[in-house]
């Protein structure tokens, strides 16, 4: 019988070949001697299996161990696993199970049951990816705006309010910086409404594609952006901050040559004092205000 499967079978080579292994040859399967110290985890990071079936039947190979640092592991939390474990050996299956095995199996398991798992495993699984799947998908559409890419203004609070706590508690550094397109309401009466989107369009995927994977960056207004940088202090955001306010004022915008697009930017640090995100977004509008009375097309920090 076949499965669309990918197998990594680990343990010990000279114990696994007296297991059904008949029932497994018609897998696209990896043997691999699992004893040697944190060899399952390092194979299973490397071959991206679908499946991890774990032969432990012999004291020196630990395939509890195995499973608590496979299911710790990043790399490798997902992939399911099934134990087989000696025959009668009740106990052994039992802790098996709670270590984070999906399935246990006693040695002598009839290779048409061990398939017949294998296959109930694997239902199971994709099911849970399907399901992890669409709540992605939800999620993303709920919080992602459909003109820029970047995240809605909703999910900015939450996201704040976490990096709030890790300034409290671990003493990390976050700034806050707000862009503001300057006067993207005259271009939108004066080239129509689709320029004025298609200016934001264009600076979301710029913004986006010049800062670190650590940043967040969320469309806050019609006009604006907001860009929470991590480990970063106030100050130090000011080159970044300087730099894209240039990319701003350089950048050909498709369809528009006057006037100008230019951004005016307000920048602030989160506080140990502060209390939520009003208190720093009322100093990054402070900030931005000031940029902005000053003539726009400048950067203002707090």
């Amino acid at each position: 019988m076949s499965l669309p499967y990918r197998v990594l079978l680990a343990g010990n080579r000279s114990t696994a070949d007296i297991l059904p292994m008949n029932g497994l040859s018609s897998f696209d399967d990896t043997m691999h001697d699992a004893c040697g110290k944190g060899d399952v985890v390092l194979t299973a990071g490397s071959l991206k299996p679908d499946l991890i079936v774990l032969y432990d039947l012999i004291p020196e190979c630990d395939g509890l161990d195995s499973i608590r640092r496979l299911k710790k592991n990043p790399d490798t939390e997902d992939m399911p696993v099934v134990l087989i474990v000696p025959d009668g050996d009740t106990e052994h299956l039992i802790r098996g199970l709670d270590a984070g095995a999906d399935d246990c199996l006693a040695r002598s398991v009839d290779p048409r049951e061990l398939l017949a798992r294998i296959r109930a495993v694997m239902r199971k699984m994709d099911g849970a990816r399907v399901l992890r799947s669409r709540r992605e998908a939800l999620f993303l559409q709920a919080t992602t705006d459909p003109l820029t890419g970047l995240y809605k203004r909703q999910y900015l609070k939450p996201y704040i309010e976490r990096s709030l706590a890790s300034v409290k508690r671990h003493r990390r550094h976050y700034s806050l910086m707000m862009l503001e397109i300057d006067d993207l309401t005259s271009v939108s009466e004066t080239l129509g409404p689709l320029s004025g989107d298609g200016v934001m369009k264009e600076l979301g995927s710029m913004v986006k594609s010049r800062l670190r994977a650590s940043d967040l960056t969320v469309r806050y207004d019609h006009n604006a952006l907001v860009v929470v940088l991590s480990d970063t202090k106030a100050d130090g955001s000011f080159p970044a901050a300087e730099r894209l306010r240039k990319l701003v004022e350089d950048h050909p915008f498709p369809g528009i040559t006057c006037p100008r697009i230019t951004a005016s930017i307000g920048i602030a640090g989160f506080n140990r004092e502060d209390t939520g995100m009003d208190d720093i977004i009322g100093r990054v509008e402070e900030a931005l205000a000031a940029a902005i009375r000053e003539g726009k097309n400048r950067v203002r920090c707090l």
